[in-house]
């Protein structure tokens, strides 16, 4: 909200990777934006009921995995905890190499920085299992790939256990990046 409550002009916000709308503040980016765009490969039900409440929000279902953003006259365009997501469902399905999670997390950072706007950049740069205090191992999502000194950096505890294992967390460290 930071990045969005900073801008002189607030026309239009597009957030990619919008998802099921947690990590997105959807009330009051509407009520700061004259138009919200919230983009996803697949909007559900629930995401699509909640988006009809506002009459400035709009969804948009499109493939980020490549090609140039859509709504590209934007103030503000937020890539919300997308970065890392982008190579899973082509890994899971083909045996491709770490090459192309770089690749397409490195065109997904060329965009970004392409688009005229005040960019806000989400994503979770290292993931950590750990054992209560102590960290068991770490696994970089980015596979390599830096993002910088973030403006802002907290931990997540995406799966507490035993909600993936009966001993060990699943934490991610998560960073935003304005620009």
């Amino acid at each position: 909200m930071a990045a969005a409550e900073s801008l002189a002009s607030r026309k239009k916000v597009v957030v990619l990777g919008s998802g099921l709308l947690y990590d997105v503040p959807l009330a009051e980016l509407a009520e700061l934006f004259e138009d919200v765009v919230l983009i996803d490969i697949f909007h559900m039900p629930a995401v699509r009921r909640t988006g009809a409440k506002y009459t400035n929000v709009r969804l948009l279902a499109h493939d980020l995995t490549g090609g140039d953003l859509p709504e590209n006259d934007a103030d503000l365009v937020v890539s919300a905890n997308l970065l890392t997501q982008l190579p899973f469902i082509p890994r899971r399905f083909a045996d491709e190499s770490e090459g192309f999670a770089q690749a397409i997390m490195a065109h997904h950072l060329e965009q970004l920085s392409s688009v005229r706007a005040t960019t806000c950049l989400i994503s979770e740069v290292e993931h950590l299992v750990c054992a209560g205090n102590q960290v068991i191992e770490r696994i970089d999502p980015l596979y390599g790939i830096s993002l910088g000194e973030p403006d802002r950096e907290w931990f997540w505890d995406i799966a507490p256990h035993p909600e993936l294992h009966r001993q060990y967390d699943t934490r991610y460290r998560v960073i935003a990046k304005i620009g």
